[in-house]
């Protein structure tokens, strides 16, 4: 399966950054194309480096693939300053639309991506082996049981949009829990998986990016869980990518009719955007946009907003507490929001870094979520207890998914460690993990 999805990266790659440098050139966008090409050149050498180093698909693989290069670089390369009148002329007066700022995320992109070369060329080599998490005991199960009625209850009490992804990490763990026992669970398992599938129904089924933050933690658990797996041919794989690509794209038609019906009390049937292939494909086209491109519109705004009134120099990494020391209350995704006529649009990590410190800001932003990343992975290797793997997954799905910034990671994080409280209070555990760790070091 591994093998598979980074030919799956390398053939997207190369598809669509040969197709769009064709149609630049035509443009006289040589040095564009050029700068382009070198940049992925770049990403193709790390993505071949870390199938030798990692020899699996890790959460730090996916952020680099898909916010560092496809949506960090790929989308601000052909979002041209032609490209961006048409999306200007397509917005309402009101909304603001940047110009083109290439050169600022390909020098970003282009470092950080020497960085990381430099890294993989010195990272052990992992061993060739199973990625799986390994059988944690049913006192974990129960334990963790007690911290998801101690989670449901502060979400509860909290009532904030922010706190309803707080069950993410108990759900995400009763999944794989299920798994790694070989689907022979306990009663702990179940109640806690219906507790958090409930407080998800009630929270998140009707906002399309809280569900996503359910559903995606659960995604990259399953690429982690079958990453080896040598009984997943590749073939499978080029399948359920394909479907994968489809569900997404029917998930966004579907999604954009609820939003319409219900937000702005439109009345239109499925069966109509299905008989109308001009619609049909607009739609389609919304959600490739929503989940790659709109971050170079969105961060371009911060750019030329910083650039025009100056740098805030960490404000917006301290915005919870800035008040209380006596400072300007920053959060860029509610500044942002007042350009486009919305009430929330995280501009991305690029964005948010260069928002405070210029090009230099912007790498040390995201260079650190990659460390950390890297860091809570290669510790789920050593242990491959299910409860190490929630720090792998869950703490940056929010990030690859909307761009999201240094807080959201600390903010799950403490989630994180909430659902795995009780489990380390308990003394039964320390043999548990002992245990794991003898077995990791065996496989």
């Amino acid at each position: 399966m591994t093998k598979a999805i980074y030919n799956i990266i390398r053939f997207m790659t190369i598809v669509l950054v040969g197709i769009y440098s064709v149609l630049l050139i035509a443009q006289s966008y040589y040095l564009r194309v050029l700068i382009m090409l070198f940049a992925t050149l770049l990403f193709l050498t790390n993505v071949n480096l870390y199938e030798k180093k990692v020899k699996s698909v890790s959460p730090s693989l996916i952020f680099y693939v898909i916010v560092c290069f496809f949506n960090m670089t790929f989308c601000p390369f052909i979002y041209t300053n032609e490209k961006l009148a048409e999306l200007r002329a397509s917005r309402p007066e009101t909304s603001v639309t940047p110009n083109d700022h290439f050169e600022i995320y390909a020098i970003v992109s282009i470092i950080l991506s020497i960085l990381i070369f430099i890294y993989l060329k010195n990272r052990k080599e992992e061993e060739s082996g199973d990625v799986k998490p390994l059988y944690t005991s049913p006192t974990n199960d129960y334990a963790v049981l007690l911290s998801t009625v101690l989670l449901v209850g502060i979400g509860l009490v909290m009532n904030s949009p922010s706190f309803v992804p707080i069950c993410v990490a108990p759900m995400t763990y009763f999944v794989a829990s299920y798994f790694a026992k070989g689907r022979h669970g306990n009663i702990a398992l179940f109640i806690g998986f219906v507790i958090c599938f409930g407080y998800m129904v009630i929270n998140a089924l009707g906002d399309r990016f809280q569900l996503l933050q359910y559903i995606f933690p659960l995604l990259l658990f399953f690429i982690i869980y079958l990453s080896n797996n040598k009984k997943v041919k590749p073939s499978h794989v080029y399948i359920l990518f394909i479907f994968g690509v489809v569900l997404i794209e029917l998930y966004g038609v579907v999604s954009e009719v609820y939003k319409l019906n219900h937000g702005y009390g439109m009345s239109i049937s499925l069966s109509e955007v299905f008989n109308n292939k001009d619609v049909l494909f607009k739609y389609m086209g919304n959600q490739i946009y929503r989940i790659f491109e709109i971050w170079t519109p969105l961060g371009g705004t911060i750019i030329e907003l910083v650039q025009e009134n100056g740098y805030y120099y960490g404000l917006t990494f301290i915005k919870a507490i800035a008040p209380r020391l006596g400072l300007e209350y920053v959060n860029l995704a509610t500044i942002n929001a007042q350009f486009i006529g919305a009430t929330y649009a995280q501009p991305g990590l690029l964005a948010e870094g260069y928002a405070n410190f210029g090009i230099i800001g912007a790498i040390i932003n995201i260079g650190i979520i990659f460390v950390l990343m890297e860091y809570c992975y290669r510790r789920y290797l050593k242990e491959k207890t299910t409860y190490m793997l929630l720090f792998a997954v869950v703490p940056f799905s929010k990030i690859i998914l909307d761009g999201g910034s240094f807080n959201d990671a600390i903010f799950n994080i403490i989630f994180v460690f909430i659902t795995i409280f009780f489990i380390k209070i308990l003394p039964l555990d320390n043999k548990q993990v002992a245990l794991n760790k003898s077995l990791a070091r065996v496989s």
